[in-house]
């Protein structure tokens, strides 16, 4: 082997620059692509959940929200986890498939018969794998700036077919209403002690 540390000649023309990535801002964008499907467990209580990686047309990347698997009802709440995340990919499947929702919700996920929790997550994303990703569709993404002057990051909100035009989409961006900035908490002369 050749442990050789010298430098090649440092005036070739070849870039040294690696490509910058570029991520996605808040808006609409036309021709969104899923590029990946994540899996991962939360941190704390180790739920499982499912993330989208995305690339517009400006070769921007973006995710989803991490979009819970859980079937359990958490104390206080109204529905599960998995009923809310259901209803996205739902709207994701119709918006990349060109299908109704009626077809989208007899697609079979997960084989009924598999009682392996690993199993059923693998079969979970290759499932979804095989109809999302590479497929254009036209998105909203959402904005929240997580600490003071920070950069806004965006996620991925809602989707449409490609199929309907631009002009009678159903999707609206709204900044003001769209992109959360951070909001410090003022200390005011009625908040003093003293």
């Amino acid at each position: 082997m050749n442990f050789n540390l010298k430098q090649e000649n440092s005036n070739s023309q070849q870039s040294t620059q690696p490509n910058k990535v570029r991520y996605q801002r808040p808006g609409i964008y036309d021709n969104v692509k899923i590029t990946e499907i994540l899996f991962g467990k939360s941190s704390v209580k180790q739920t499982p959940y499912i993330q989208l990686k995305t690339v517009n047309n400006l070769d921007e990347v973006g995710n989803s929200s991490r979009m819970y698997l859980s079937n359990t009802r958490a104390e206080g709440k109204q529905t599960t986890a998995w009923t809310i995340t259901a209803k996205n990919l739902i709207n994701l499947i119709i918006s990349t498939n060109n299908i109704s929702k009626q077809e989208a919700e007899n697609i079979e996920l997960v084989s009924p018969s598999e009682t392996n929790p690993d199993k059923m997550y693998a079969q979970l994303v290759n499932k979804l794998s095989s109809l999302l990703i590479g497929k254009p569709f036209r998105a909203k993404f959402i904005g929240e700036q997580t600490k003071e002057n920070g950069i806004v990051y965006a996620s991925l909100d809602r989707s449409e077919s490609m199929s309907i035009p631009a002009s009678q989409s159903y999707l609206k961006f709204d900044e003001s209403k769209d992109v959360k900035l951070f909001a410090t908490t003022a200390t005011t002369a009625e908040d003093m002690p003293f």
